[in-house]
């Protein structure tokens, strides 16, 4: 008895040692992780800049093109689209094909990708499909290039849908089967580059000592040295899409380079949308995917506040250019092509498809939630609570609190990501190890906490 007397009290000590060291390591994975979510949330309003004209990117040489875009950017404010055949809703393109599952979408920053995401977890979480799910959870690897041992290993032969942050590589490919549809998001550069520089932070990152245009105007002065305190995220300030699509770094600033990129970028994307043409870009993918109206409607992900900066000074709008000038090449392109894709499908059916689909949306948004928005912090319920405590957040109706459509259309990314992980270890499709070295601790102990807590 003396000796379990002295056994024990060492027994429980151990014990206490490792439980505390476990709390440590969960709570350092926890802060940091939400420190990188808090950073990647937070949203500053800048200026409004409108999508690029129609007329800019079709090509109107064609005999009728000309009445095709007057019926296109008309028709959609003369339509009572309340009346209008809602013989489409929740039926697919085509009832003899299966709707396709096996998707890659590429999430680029700041282009309504979260919203993409939301359409894209909700299709694959009520058909049960596998997600690549990265070591990071909602991060593949980023912000390098993606690398196939990025994922966790699954007990199933192939991935449906690869749909977290990460930068573009051919190890993608390797990871999903040969049939995969690869899409992407794209939006104007000069609007982009200031909301992705709020959003981020970068002056308090970047130890400015200035806020909103000010902040903007003193970047621009020397985006080349400011983005060197910041290396590889520093390399994300230039020309962000292409960074996001995987131009290698030394390329950012050859235009040459670029030109060629894009050439490779056409060869791999099935679809590429437009941001500022949110609507008719779902419709188009809609389409290909066989997918139905029902599958991509949305409520709006990351709605800022009404915080408000300051208009951008010409000169500094010149500046944004010239530093991200890979961007607009990349967005000019793929915006002409996206238009012709429009024509082939044709201009006139697309307008009336998204007055349907608009419709559809209203609906939706009736059904599920309240039309009054309210910020994040005041958002009672965790798992629809933004990282961002000022971004916009519809609350559910509390009729619809059961209603798993309904609460898909509003969760947010992470816990979203959450829902999905879980659902995935309940199938038994992670492949777990027996015995795990130091190294698989570390890999695995966010994964553990998500599943558990």
């Amino acid at each position: 008895m003396a000796r379990i007397g002295v056994i024990l009290p060492s027994i429980l000590l151990g014990l206490v040692i490792v439980v505390a060291i476990q709390i440590h390591v969960l709570r350092e994975t926890y802060i940091e992780l939400r420190e990188e979510m808090i950073r990647l949330h937070k949203h500053t309003n800048v200026r409004n800049v409108p999508g690029v004209p129609l007329t800019d990117y079709l090509d109107l040489e064609s005999e009728n093109a000309d009445n095709y875009l007057d019926q296109y950017t008309t028709a959609l404010h003369n339509t009572d689209d309340d009346q209008m055949d809602e013989a489409s809703q929740g039926t697919s393109i085509d009832a003899d094909v299966p709707p396709h599952q096996n998707i890659v979408i590429l999430k680029t920053h700041k282009t309504a990708s979260s919203t993409l995401q939301n359409i894209l977890m909700r299709f694959g979480i009520e058909r049960n499909l596998t997600f690549a799910i990265g070591k990071g959870v909602y991060r593949l690897g980023y912000p390098y290039h993606f690398r196939k041992n990025d994922t966790f290993p699954l007990n199933v032969d192939h991935i449906n849908i690869f749909c977290h942050h990460a930068r573009y590589s051919d190890d993608i490919k390797e990871i999903m089967p040969s049939d995969s549809k690869y899409i992407t998001i794209l939006r104007e550069p000069l609007s982009l580059f200031p909301s992705l520089f709020f959003y981020y932070d970068i002056p308090s990152v970047l130890r400015m000592n200035v806020t909103g245009s000010v902040a903007l105007d003193t970047f621009t002065s020397n985006p080349t040295e400011w983005t060197r305190a910041i290396p590889v995220y520093g390399s994300s300030l230039r020309n962000p899409m292409l960074f996001d699509l995987g131009l290698p770094l030394a390329s950012l600033g050859n235009l040459s380079d670029i030109r060629s990129y894009i050439q490779r970028i056409d060869t791999v994307y099935d679809l590429i949308l437009i941001c500022e043409y949110f609507d008719e870009s779902l419709i188009m993918m809609r389409d290909m995917l066989n997918w139905s109206t029902d599958d991509i409607v949305y409520i709006k992900q990351n709605a800022r506040s009404d915080d408000h900066s300051k208009p951008i000074s010409s000169k500094t709008v010149e500046k944004l250019r010239k530093w991200n000038e890979g961007d607009e090449v990349l967005y000019d392109h793929f915006n002409r092509t996206f238009w012709n894709k429009a024509k082939k499908y044709g201009l006139a059916k697309l307008q009336h498809e998204v007055a349907k689909f608009r419709s559809r949306l209203r609906e939706w948004a009736r059904s599920c939630v309240s039309d009054v928005p309210i910020r994040g912090i005041e958002m009672k319920d965790k798992d629809f609570r933004p990282y961002g405590p000022n971004t916009l957040v519809y609350p559910l109706l509390p009729e619809q609190n059961q209603n798993s459509t309904c609460r898909h259309l509003v969760k947010p990314e992470l816990k979203f990501t959450v829902e999905i992980v879980r659902s995935m270890y309940a199938r038994g499709l992670f492949q777990l190890p027996s015995t795990r070295n130091e190294s698989q601790q570390n890999e695995y102990v966010l994964l553990d906490a998500l599943v558990n807590s």
